[in-house]
């Protein structure tokens, strides 16, 4: 990014109208947690819990053959359907997304700052570190009414999970991982709607 934001029209406009979406992503998760776990870390560490060890070694070769999104979404596709047979697939899930903890004190205070402005705050994430954060509820894509509400009024009502969410004690799996759920993603409005508003 150039460091003249006069170069930048449309930002300067966004911040004169309080019109800011922040979009985080797995690095911000990191930041806040001091524990790095990306998208791949996450399948590889599925994989590694996978029983049948032949099949865990395909699924690891298949990967290290080809890093394509496509087939990390094909990957993650098989491994999420193994390890729900398997019946480790919420373990899975806790340690990965519910077990991580804030440790960064001076980035939480930052976003409590952010709240004041009341932008919205938007993640592709599956955690709830910024919730742990901000003491924000966490909505996704299926709750489109109130999305549109938050997004339609510019405040920093909820966090909204544009990929879904996983969250064990409301009962909560809506993640958008595997060709499956991303076909699924795609056939629903209010998603779009969603994904559509924030793109602009």
């Amino acid at each position: 990014m150039k460091s003249d934001i006069q170069l930048y029209p449309d930002f300067i406009k966004a911040l004169k109208e309080n019109d800011i979406v922040y979009l985080f992503g797995a690095g911000f998760s990191t930041a806040l947690s001091g524990r790095k776990y990306t998208w791949w870390d996450w399948i590889v560490d599925g994989i590694s819990r996978i029983k049948d060890y032949a099949i865990a070694d395909m699924l690891n070769e298949s990967l290290k053959a080809d890093n394509s999104t496509d087939n990390m979404v094909s990957v993650v596709g098989e491994v999420i359907k193994i390890l729900k047979a398997e019946k480790s697939y919420e373990t899975w899930m806790h340690e990965a997304f519910e077990s991580a903890k804030v440790t960064n004190i001076k980035l939480e205070n930052i976003l409590m700052q952010m709240l004041l402005t009341q932008d919205v705050l938007a993640t592709t994430n599956y955690d709830h570190l910024l919730e742990k954060a901000t003491k924000l509820t966490a909505i996704s894509y299926e709750e489109p009414n109130i999305a549109f509400q938050m997004l339609k009024q510019g405040k920093s009502n909820n966090v909204l999970h544009i990929h879904g969410i996983y969250d064990s004690e409301k009962e909560i799996d809506n993640i958008i991982a595997d060709k499956e759920q991303y076909d699924a993603v795609m056939n629903n409005q209010g998603a779009q709607f969603i994904q559509g508003i924030l793109g602009t």
